[in-house]
This record gives C-alpha cells, structure tokens and sequence, in this order.
C-alpha cells in the first residue's frame, strides 16, 4: 500500500502535523509514502526535514 499526502504548507502548524503523520505511518506500517507539495516555489524543507524514505514531489502552484 502507498500513501499519497498532498499538502500546501501555510503554517508551521501544518509541517509538524505532516511530520508527525509520516513519522507513524512509518512506525506502525510497512508502506511506502509519497508527499505531494503544491507552493510557488520548491524551498526543499519537507524534503530535508522527512528524510529519504519519502518520495517527494513538487507542484508550482501560484494560486494562493
């Protein structure tokens, strides 16, 4: 099974919950996960902050 998480971070808020639903979807299953970030431009934070065993992709989206 995979695990798509679309996300747009617009706060800090919204980081440490995707951080924290990563980091126990990996905890207590054996899954792969995907993090689609949608923002204007690529500053590469979820893709440092959740490591390699993410797959990360990045959407430019201008529309706020």
């Amino acid at each position: 099974m995979t695990f798509m998480i679309p996300v747009r971070l617009d706060s800090v808020v919204r980081l440490e919950n995707l951080i924290l639903s990563v980091q126990s979807l990996l905890r207590y299953f054996d899954t792969n996960i995907m993090v689609l970030e949608a923002a204007s431009y690529r500053n590469g934070i979820i893709q440092k902050m959740l490591g390699k065993k993410i797959q990360y992709l990045f959407l430019e989206d201008r529309d706020d």
